[in-house]
């Protein structure tokens, strides 16, 4: 198992979720195999964006960064992880 990862983010940016998404070493993937229901094959996997320290999810991370006109940031950097 890895060693957790330690999030390091400035003053007063402990509660921006954007700012904890876009840390380094903060958002990471998990791999979710999608199944036929037929035969129970795995087809293929999907990747799903989560990030350390963050209760309230991607979903709200997205939300914020569309909001701040940053989707693009956050889309890239899930890509790349």
């Amino acid at each position: 198992m890895s060693p957790p990862v330690v999030v390091r983010l400035h003053p007063g940016q402990e509660d921006d979720p954007l700012a904890r998404a876009l840390a380094p070493g903060a958002m990471f993937a998990v791999f979710q195999p999608i199944f036929a229901t037929r035969d129970g094959e795995v087809l293929a996997h999907e990747a799903l964006m989560r990030i350390n320290g963050l209760a309230g999810g991607p979903l709200q991370v997205l939300d914020e960064a569309r909001r701040r006109g940053r989707l693009g940031e956050v889309e890239t950097l899930a890509a790349r992880t």
